[in-house]
């Protein structure tokens, strides 16, 4: 019996997991696009309440470490749209941010409750902009708001680290410290380069059957000038030789050497990651206090300061900011 239930358990999970996920309408798909757009445009602002005055390298490196990020998060973003729409993704986007942002900018409410009630939302979330706003923080973006309190909970505790602790590692590779590691390069053994012998052997022209055209007055002269040629020949093939013998000694040498430099960036690149680890490590329990606080500040943004007829930073309302928010996302 036991043996039987096992068996139905495992039947159930593994039909669970085979059932296709539910399809998440257009207009979900679009809105959450939009506000995934507004908060990726929110998270320098935070960054810079941490930077202060940085010296250029620091700087430098959080401004990189910034775009890489909106980078990783506007891609997922398009390639969503791009399975959903293909060709049409921008257009599409463009048109709904405008009609969005324009509802908005006129509190219109009638849009706003067909709108809440096509994406299958309680009652509730029709009332107010603001409600619409919180059930899509808290249905929709929560991958992204737990991407963006991550990324400024590492930016923190590196900018507080970097004034105490030797030899931080940079920016990018204390944020990369969980990521897996590129596999190492082999260097595979190549066959040795022929020699030079070898070359002029593949390099010399079959012997043919010896016929004569020369007549008796001019032989001796034909087969000086024959003789001549043929040393000339030989002499250009043996210097041909030795450049394709001299050529590929070099690539077989400039091959290993490029294993071996990238060996060297690979194992040096481990004992970085492997130090930010053990400092996270330690750093384990203010990460997640800073995380959960910044998550929490996010929603606070995505609920009440995020408003597409306010997102000053996207350019305005209406027309104008749907094609701010396509520029920013389709660049």
């Amino acid at each position: 019996m036991k043996k039987m239930c096992g068996f139905l358990a495992v039947v159930l999970v593994a039909s669970a997991l085979a059932a296709p996920a539910a399809v998440v309408p257009d207009k979900t798909l679009l809105l959450s696009a939009y506000f995934r757009v507004l908060l990726i445009q929110q998270v320098p602002a935070q960054a810079q309440s941490l930077c202060g005055q940085l010296p250029e390298q620091d700087a430098a490196q959080v401004q990189a470490a910034l775009a890489a990020w909106a980078q990783q998060q506007t891609t997922a973003i398009r390639q969503a749209l791009a399975t959903r729409f293909g060709a049409q993704s921008r257009e599409l986007f463009e048109q709904f941010a405008t009609k969005y942002s324009a509802a908005e900018s006129k509190n219109d409410v009638p849009f706003l409750r067909n709108l809440a009630a096509e994406l299958g939302l309680k009652p509730a979330a029709g009332a107010s902009y603001a409600n619409l706003r919180q059930a899509l923080a808290a249905q929709w973006l929560q991958a992204d708001l737990q991407s963006a309190s991550q990324f400024l909970s590492n930016l923190q505790t590196w900018l507080r680290l970097r004034a105490t602790t030797p030899n931080l590692p940079p920016l990018q590779a204390w944020l990369d410290r969980d990521q897996p590691a590129p596999a190492a390069v082999v260097a595979t053994e190549a066959a040795p380069p022929p020699s030079a012998a070898q070359l002029l052997a593949g390099a010399e022209a079959a012997v043919t059957e010896f016929k004569t055209t020369a007549t008796e007055d001019n032989a001796p002269r034909n087969l000086y000038a024959d003789a001549r040629k043929k040393r000339q020949d030989r002499r250009m093939e043996e210097s041909q030789a030795a450049m394709q013998q001299v050529a590929s000694e070099r690539q077989v040498a400039e091959q290993e050497y490029a294993a071996k430099k990238q060996n060297e960036a690979q194992a040096e690149a481990e004992a970085m990651k492997s130090h930010a680890q053990k400092l996270a490590a330690v750093e384990q329990q203010s990460l997640e206090q800073q995380q959960n606080s910044w998550g929490n500040k996010l929603k606070t943004v995505v609920g009440t300061t995020i408003s597409a007829a306010g997102s000053a930073f996207l350019g305005g309302v209406g027309t104008q900011a749907g094609q701010q928010a396509a520029n920013a996302l389709f660049k």
